[in-house]
């Protein structure tokens, strides 16, 4: 051992500085991160569950939950208290930067299908196309709905259901033509706010952005 300043050098018997042996985090944002950070997400009091219930609602391993909620805890995204129990903090720019991710890790992943309108006039009357049982509008068409501010110009579903029931509506037909449809990966009945702002804070798109804003401001309060 030899004292350099402050610091304690670890001599090899050869004489040269041995490695330093550094603590690996966790990979935060690989599929399971970004499913139950999606989970937690959806709800900031998810963060008090218990693994198992945080493991059920994601289908993630209670292993991966585990791994995932302490490396949140080391980065200071969950602070433990005696009082309230665990607390999310900076929801913010969590959702921010799982939105980057579930972008990148796990939406490519849920790709189901692409359709297109039939027609032109079919596109321009979208709001009109009744939808199948589980079967959501996403994105732009989602935000349209809750704020009548955007004119969609790309057109998300997400569904539980098989893909081929959309062609029901008469409205679309199978092929490449501006519709995309993913998988439904959460539970519960309803698009949650949190999936319609990552559609849009990710567009890259400047009124799509102004959209997601607008989300904070009255779907999403608790992320002000």
């Amino acid at each position: 051992h030899v004292v350099d300043g402050n610091r304690l050098i670890l001599l090899s018997s050869i004489g040269r500085r041995a490695p330093v042996v550094s603590t690996r985090s966790y990979p935060l944002f690989k599929e399971a991160g970004v499913r139950v950070i999606f989970y937690l997400l959806e709800d900031l009091l998810n963060v008090n569950q218990p693994f198992r219930e945080i493991k059920e609602h994601s289908g993630v391993a209670i292993g991966s939950v585990k791994n995932v909620m302490d490396e949140l805890q080391a980065r200071g995204f969950i602070l433990s208290t005696k009082n309230r129990g665990r607390v999310l903090c900076e929801p913010l720019r969590l959702l921010n930067t799982w939105a980057e991710n579930y972008q990148q890790v796990l939406k490519p992943k849920l790709l189901l299908q692409e359709f297109a309108f039939r027609t032109p006039a079919q596109q321009d009357a979208w709001q009109e196309i009744a939808l199948p049982s589980g079967i959501w509008w996403g994105g732009e068409c989602a935000a349209a709905l809750l704020q009548g501010y955007l004119f969609p110009e790309v057109f998300t579903l997400y569904s539980s259901r098989l893909p081929a029931l959309l062609m029901q509506t008469g409205a679309v037909r199978m092929g490449d033509g501006g519709i995309t449809m993913y998988k439904k990966f959460w539970q519960g009945d309803t698009l949650p706010p949190i999936l319609i702002y990552a559609d849009l804070i990710t567009s890259g798109n400047s009124r799509c952005i102004e959209a997601a804003q607008k989300l904070i401001e009255n779907e999403l309060p608790d992320f002000k």
